[in-house]
C-alpha cells in the first residue's frame, strides 16, 4: 500500500498508527508517475483550498470575496471582477456567493494521467455543478465546523475549527473522463456499503466477524442522518 502524504510530521503519525504492518506501507510526496490499482481517498477533495466567488446583478459580473484584517478582527473584502460565467447567471440575485476550486480539479486530473490500470475512488459530500446555482444556496457551501458541529462564523475559532465546502462533482467526474476514465453511477455511501455488507452475508468466512464494536461503526456510516446520503461515492476506471 502507498500513502501519499507531503508532510514528513504527518507521515511519521501514520507510521505509528500503522506499526503493525510495518514493511506492507510505502509513503509518497507527490503522486507517482504510474498508479496500478485502486486510488482512495476520503474526506480529501473537500479539503482542498477554494476561490468565494459573488454575482454582481448589477454589473453583469463574478468578483472574488478575499480576507482582509480589520483591527484584530478577520472580514470579507471585495476585489477584482473576473471574466467568467456559469450560464445561469440571468437567474441569480445580486449577491449570490458560490464557490469553485480548480486545484481540485488539477489533483483528480493528476491522479486519472497517472492511473494505467485500476480505478480510483473518492468519498466525500458534494453537488453536481447546478445543484450550486439554486436559491437555497445563495450564501455559497462554504462552512466551518468546530467540534464536530456546523459553526455559523467562519472567522471564529482561528486555527481551531475547519474550513470546507462541497466538491462539484461534475467537474471532477469531468476531469477524469478527460483522461480517459470510464465513470460508473454515483452512489450514496450507503448504498455502496451496503452492497459490500450484503457479500459479508453470502460469504461470511471471507471477512471479518461482525462484532458489535463494528457494528455500531458500520451503522453510523449508512445511517440516513449521520454519513450514508451526506457522503457520496465517485468511481472512475481504467481497463
Amino acid at each position: 500500500m502507498i500513502i501519499v502524504e507531503p508532510s514528513k510530521q504527518h507521515q511519521q503519525w501514520q507510521a505509528e498508527v500503522l506499526k503493525q504492518h510495518n514493511g506492507k506501507v510505502k509513503w509518497h510526496c507527490e503522486i507517482p508517475k504510474e498508479l496500478r490499482g485502486i486510488f482512495f481517498c476520503n474526506e480529501l477533495l473537500d479539503a482542498f483550498p477554494v476561490q468565494r466567488l459573488g454575482w454582481d446583478a448589477d454589473k453583469n459580473t463574478w468578483f472574488e470575496w478575499g480576507v482582509a484584517s480589520k483591527g484584530e478582527l478577520f472580514v470579507w473584502r471585495r476585489m477584482e471582477n473576473l471574466p467568467m460565467q456559469f450560464g445561469c447567471e440571468e437567474d441569480l440575485s445580486d449577491g449570490y456567493v458560490t464557490v469553485q476550486s480548480t486545484r481540485r480539479e488539477a489533483f483528480w486530473m493528476e491522479v486519472s494521467n497517472a492511473l494505467s490500470q485500476g480505478r480510483i475512488m473518492a468519498f466525500d459530500y458534494g453537488l453536481e455543478s447546478d445543484a450550486f446555482f439554486v436559491p437555497p444556496r445563495k450564501d455559497g457551501t462554504l462552512r466551518a465546523y468546530y467540534r464536530h458541529k456546523v459553526a455559523d462564523d467562519l472567522f471564529g475559532h482561528v486555527g481551531e475549527q475547519d474550513l470546507t465546502s462541497s466538491v462539484d462533482f461534475t467537474a471532477i467526474r469531468n476531469a477524469g473522463e478527460s483522461a480517459g476514465l470510464k465513470s460508473e453511477p454515483m452512489r450514496t455511501q450507503e448504498q455502496f456499503l451496503m452492497d459490500i455488507f450484503e457479500k459479508t452475508l453470502i460469504q461470511p468466512d471471507r471477512f471479518p466477524e461482525w462484532t458489535a464494536k463494528r457494528r455500531r461503526q458500520f451503522q453510523t456510516l449508512i445511517h440516513p442522518e449521520h454519513l450514508g446520503c451526506q457522503f457520496q461515492v465517485l468511481q472512475q476506471v481504467r481497463d
